[in-house]
């Protein structure tokens, strides 16, 4: 899979500029890099989304779509690392 940096950049942005108008829709990604349906969830864009992911969805590869209001604003791939409290332990779910 090639992540796009540019995308974690606009993706920042987007996250750090969002109002409640701003929704992010995140899919996890299967071993052949495509998105599992339903989507994992859909959140408001905010400052927080990205540690979230890590923290409560153990971080991984995932396919993000932005919209703000009816409109697309992006559409890419982001990588997030597993938690530290799980590295050596990555496959496990909390109980």
């Amino acid at each position: 899979m090639n992540l796009d940096y540019d995308t974690w950049d606009r993706f920042w942005e987007i996250l750090y500029e969002a109002d409640d108008a701003t929704v992010v829709y995140v899919y996890r990604l299967d071993r052949n890099g495509k998105p599992i349906k339903p989507c994992l969830g859909r959140f408001i864009a905010w400052g927080g989304l990205p540690a979230m992911l890590r923290d409560e969805h153990g971080g991984g590869e995932f396919k993000i779509l932005v919209r703000k209001r009816r409109t697309m604003v992006l559409s890419g791939f982001i990588s997030i690392g597993v938690p530290l409290n799980r590295v050596g332990n990555a496959g496990s779910r909390r109980a």
